[in-house]
């Protein structure tokens, strides 16, 4: 009895030793798990803050890169526009030297006219005949000559009691009278008008063949311009064409080099590379070498009458 009792006791010792080995092994093993996992974790997070790091700084190189190309992009937009103003400038300057002083004439010629206002006496005798030219325009109030106000209006106190148009290619003088209200004048600039109330086939053909543009900026100092009218020092039967350039301006009228004489006044002042009305001439001044003319600005012969 007493020898089972021993045995059974180093049994239950042996079965308490295997037990306390198996379950040691067992925390170990989990143990060097917890801890294998730990630096698995460790490692993942280093190799994602690494790959985080590593994909940050790529993306720092490439919006780098975009903005080196951006701005290489730009300076090219900007060298294409430079060279783009540059075709565009030389194309101007070939269409400016396409429109000949010829191909002004060819325009113009048809539409400008010659003028001479009579002036009488309350007696009925001749006074006086102011002559000059214009150019027949038509406009919202019909087909009219813009001419000088001085033609029209004697000391700018006389008027006439009619004026006589001469157009090119038409052997009968139009007659334009004061008291039919075919004459007027601006009150202050040099600006006057001859209503052609009833014209004949070949005025409204001129009109509709011979257009009259008006231009709308202003002429820079330096541009070429024609001068079309009918001078006493010119032809008798045609009219005489003047070329020079702006040289200037003073207040409403460009100062020009082309000659501007006597009977000229009232005439087309032609802008020669847009081939547009720049104005009507006025006067000359003389100068120490030369005389220079005057050029009444489009855009207050509207704005006067």
């Amino acid at each position: 009895m007493n020898e089972a009792k021993k045995h059974i006791k180093l049994l239950t010792g042996f079965v308490l030793i295997v037990a306390i080995v198996i379950i040691g092994g067992a925390g170990a093993f989990l143990h060097k798990k917890y801890q294998d996992r730990t630096n698995e974790k460790e490692a993942l997070e280093k190799e994602l803050s690494a790959l985080v790091y590593s994909q940050k700084k790529a993306l720092d190189i490439a919006v780098k890169e975009i903005n080196v190309l951006k701005t290489k992009v730009e300076l090219k937009d900007q060298e294409s526009e430079k060279k783009l103003g540059t075709l565009e400038s030389n194309v101007a300057d070939l269409q400016r030297e396409t429109v000949s002083i010829n191909d002004v004439v060819v325009q113009w010629r048809p539409i400008t006219v010659k003028v001479s206002c009579h002036f009488f006496y309350t007696n009925g005798k001749p006074s006086a005949v102011i002559k000059g030219s214009g150019i027949i325009i038509e406009t919202v109030s019909g087909i009219e000559v813009i001419t000088n106000k001085h033609i029209v209006s004697k000391d700018n106190k006389y008027t006439p009691d009619f004026c006589r148009i001469n157009v090119p290619g038409i052997n009968e003088s139009l007659i334009a009278k004061i008291d039919e209200g075919e004459i007027y004048w601006g009150e202050t600039a040099d600006v006057g008008k001859l209503k052609i109330s009833q014209p004949h086939s070949h005025i409204v053909n001129l009109t509709e063949n011979y257009k009259a543009p008006l231009c709308s900026n202003k002429a820079k100092i330096g541009d070429k311009i024609i001068v079309i009218g009918y001078p006493k020092i010119g032809s008798s039967t045609d009219i005489t064409v003047t070329d020079g350039i702006i040289s200037g301006y003073e207040n409403n009228y460009y100062i020009t080099s082309a000659k501007i004489e006597s009977g000229n006044s009232g005439g087309g002042a032609i802008l020669q590379d847009k081939n547009c009305y720049l104005g009507i001439p006025t006067f000359a001044m003389i100068g120490d070498a030369e005389s220079l003319g005057r050029i009444l600005d489009v855009k207050s012969i509207f704005r006067s009458i």
